[in-house]
């Protein structure tokens, strides 16, 4: 009900996946919040036994890393609309890893080193994620991209939290450890000279529209992410503007 009235992820791939893993996601919560624990095994009241393990999913040969061991084909025609359960794994030992911490090397030979940030503040990402920043089409690259922006909204830039959700993702093989850039805009013009224009901002760009001239022109944004300027942006003529980036205080989370 939540995903199909929010972000309504097709049941197929890598968004199928997700759907899949925010169900035992929301699944475990219920069950720490209304029993006080969590076992992190899913469907273990079945007279079979249980189905899968957020906490080890290579426990029942799901991967619990990207495009690693028992990742399945994510293909329309391969079998289980592309792997939706198996490949569940990867966010579901992302959400793990987030809640409970952990240490080791993933299947791409990353070494990690998680600290727990908790149930409640996982839970509260993953839920802010999925409804706000999630669509149809999203996949594993997109939920790392969302849940950094969700822990951001929730616990501020720079925070521990929005640290730990990057590393946890770079320990199921997704994405990088968060690097902060500050860009001066460094102008070979007069003083006082005017420069106008307006940045382009992608998601992850704090500054969505800052006018620079030779004296400011400061914006922030994360590593692997451009920094483009609008039609009309200007210069004096004849000058030379060149960009600098040097490394925020919060570049200690890489």
């Amino acid at each position: 009900a939540v995903d199909g009235s929010e972000a309504n992820l097709t049941y197929q791939g890598e968004s199928g996946a997700l759907d899949e893993s925010f169900a035992d996601i929301y699944g475990s919560m219920v069950e720490q919040n209304a029993l006080g624990s969590n076992d992190w095994l899913f469907g273990d009241e079945r007279c079979s036994g249980y189905i899968r393990n957020l906490s080890d999913p290579n426990d029942k040969n799901d991967p619990d890393t990207y495009g690693g061991t028992y990742w399945a084909p994510t293909g329309p025609n391969d079998p289980d609309n592309g792997g939706v359960h198996t490949n569940s794994g990867v966010q579901n030992y992302w959400f793990y890893l987030l809640s409970e911490g952990g240490s080791g090397t993933n299947d791409h030979g990353w070494d990690y080193n998680i600290t727990a940030i908790g149930y409640n503040a996982a839970e509260r990402i993953a839920y802010r994620n999925h409804t706000n920043y999630l669509t149809s089409n999203a996949n594993y690259l997109d939920a790392r991209n969302g849940s950094i922006q969700a822990a951001a909204d929730l616990y501020g830039e720079c925070s521990n939290e929005q640290a730990e959700v990057a590393r946890a993702w770079r320990a199921v093989g997704v994405g990088s450890n968060l690097i902060w850039f500050e860009t001066l805009s460094l102008m070979d013009i007069p003083p006082l000279i005017y420069v106008s224009g307006t940045w382009l901002a992608t998601n992850w760009i704090s500054a969505s529209n800052t006018e620079i001239n030779s004296n400011d022109g400061i914006t922030k944004f994360r590593a692997g992410n451009g920094i483009y300027l609008n039609p009309g942006f200007k210069a004096t003529a004849g000058s030379n503007m060149y960009f600098n980036a040097k490394v925020m205080p919060c570049s200690d989370f890489e």
